[in-house]
């Protein structure tokens, strides 16, 4: 059962979002939002749930059905359509999908 780790985790850190894929710094656009509203919409499944991104780096989790279909929707405040990225296969129970940095600007 043994694996190995790409990085070293960090135990005083933020444990649940360590390993995961945000771009570099230097790909980052700083901008000035409102609220960020993440809104995950079943594909093969009739519900929709939503949550906020964290401000400073967009990090937002959300819990969905299993072992289904999704879209996500980003609503920036003061938008009028959202981003809409997908779709994406969840996992089984207790799997953490990480869909990894969205473009804003190519959607």
């Amino acid at each position: 059962m043994g694996g190995k780790l790409a990085k070293k985790i960090d135990l005083d850190g933020d444990l649940l979002h360590q390993g995961m894929q945000l771009p570099s710094k230097k790909k980052m656009e700083k901008r000035t939002l409102g609220t960020v509203e993440v809104t995950a919409v079943g594909v093969d499944y009739s519900s929709r749930t939503k949550a906020r991104a964290a401000a400073d780096t967009g990090v937002f989790e959300l819990m969905v059905q299993i072992k289904s279909t999704i879209k996500v929707e980003i609503q920036l405040g003061g938008a009028s359509e959202p981003h809409t990225f997908g779709p994406f296969k969840t996992e089984d129970l207790g799997e953490i999908l990480d869909i990894g940095a969205l473009d804003l600007t190519a959607s």
